[in-house]
């Protein structure tokens, strides 16, 4: 799997963990766009923003989100976390 931030500022990674039956797989870039190759197709959700995407071919571009925030797309993922407002609770 490969990630290239973009542009240089801000971070990105990509992270799996599994543990027993359960296998969480998650995609998160900070202040910075990213795209991200090689990953698991299937729905990614937006754990900020509630954003959907599907990925079909390995592929997956993530706007920039701003200076200092970030965004988190869960593979399979049930959707954003905390309550709708300015920032999440």
């Amino acid at each position: 799997m490969r990630h290239d931030p973009l542009p240089a500022t801000g971070a990105a990674s990509a992270r799996r963990c599994t543990v027993g039956a359960t296998d969480s797989f998650a995609l998160v870039t900070v202040t910075g766009a990213a795209t991200f190759t090689g990953v698991p197709n299937g729905t990614y959700r937006d754990a900020v923003t509630g954003d959907v995407r599907t990925v079909t071919d390995g592929r997956l571009a993530v706007s920039a989100p701003g200076e200092g925030k970030l965004r988190v797309c869960v593979l399979n993922g049930s959707g954003w976390v905390g309550a709708d407002g300015p920032c999440p609770k």
